[in-house]
């Protein structure tokens, strides 16, 4: 014997399309009670220029970033600017 849900889906990826979206709501919303600190350096700070392209963090902890007027590296303090 069958039984039919009063829920019928013709197609299953719409539902596993809401789970996923609920499941990624859930997470967001879990995610949110958490602290971040956000600065923001400029050429003042001693970078050479405000324009970043790219950033990355060595193993070492330097923080490298690429801006058109040159290359610098962060320490948590200070830049070290290198012309390129």
């Amino acid at each position: 014997m069958y039984i039919r849900s009063k829920l019928h889906f013709s197609n299953w990826g719409f539902a596993r399309s809401v789970g996923f979206w609920l499941i990624c709501m859930f997470f967001s919303a879990a995610l949110s009670g958490q602290d971040y600190r956000s600065d923001n350096w400029q050429v003042k700070d001693g970078l050479p220029q405000n324009t970043v392209s790219e950033i990355i963090q060595t193993r070492d902890g330097y923080i490298w970033i690429g801006t058109e007027g040159g290359l610098s590296r962060f320490d948590g303090v200070r830049f070290t600017n290198f012309d390129v």
